[in-house]
């Protein structure tokens, strides 16, 4: 997990990181004295529901922390209480609760949330939030070669700038030499 600030470290300015889950410690510790189930070149979704399917693909992809503001849920799901089972909110819960304490609109949040890195005044470096979307890009396969790499967002920087023009930013593939360039990007 990489070093990054907790909500509290960011919006108190106080350092504090983000701590990995005893759950996982303990993980991590039957992982390493050798406790685990061997399923390599196995599947282990194999029997899996589509709506199980659907919520697992979905909470993949989160961080694993309650932040605010925030582009995937909100800090409320932190109270065991809004949970009648794993993965399932109480269905009376209010009509917008679950999406009231993110970022409105989505761009801005997304425009924030990149990687801070390490600099001379920051010798840890941290990043605030695993980037939901790419950084630094290879506008070409010249750049590539090169290893010169462009601001992703180049054009449509901050809140607004994101907004009004994220439409026009370019798509990251992969080409047939496995070089990762940007494509059908609009924007200059």
């Amino acid at each position: 997990m990489p070093r990054m600030l907790s909500e509290e470290g960011y919006q108190e300015n106080n350092r504090k990181v983000l701590a990995l889950p005893p759950i996982f410690y303990s993980y991590f510790q039957l992982w390493a004295a050798g406790t685990f189930t061997g399923d390599n070149g196995t599947d282990p979704f194999a029997g899996e529901s589509i709506v199980d399917a659907v919520d697992r693909i979905a909470m993949e992809a989160c961080i694993g922390g309650g932040f605010y503001p925030g582009i995937e849920v909100p800090r409320f799901v932190r109270d065991k209480n809004v949970w009648v089972e794993p993965f399932r909110l109480d269905p009376g819960i209010p009509a917008g609760a679950v999406t009231e304490g993110l970022a409105v609109p989505w761009q801005a949040d997304f425009s924030d949330c990149q990687w801070e890195g390490v600099s001379v005044n920051d010798p840890n470096g941290h990043a605030w939030w695993p980037a939901q979307r790419p950084d630094h890009v290879f506008a070409s396969a010249a750049d590539a070669v090169a290893n010169k790499r462009s601001d992703w967002d180049r054009g449509a920087e901050g809140h607004q700038g994101m907004i009004d023009n994220f439409a026009g930013l370019g798509i990251v593939r992969k080409q047939a030499d496995n070089k990762l360039i940007e494509t059908e990007r609009v924007l200059p």
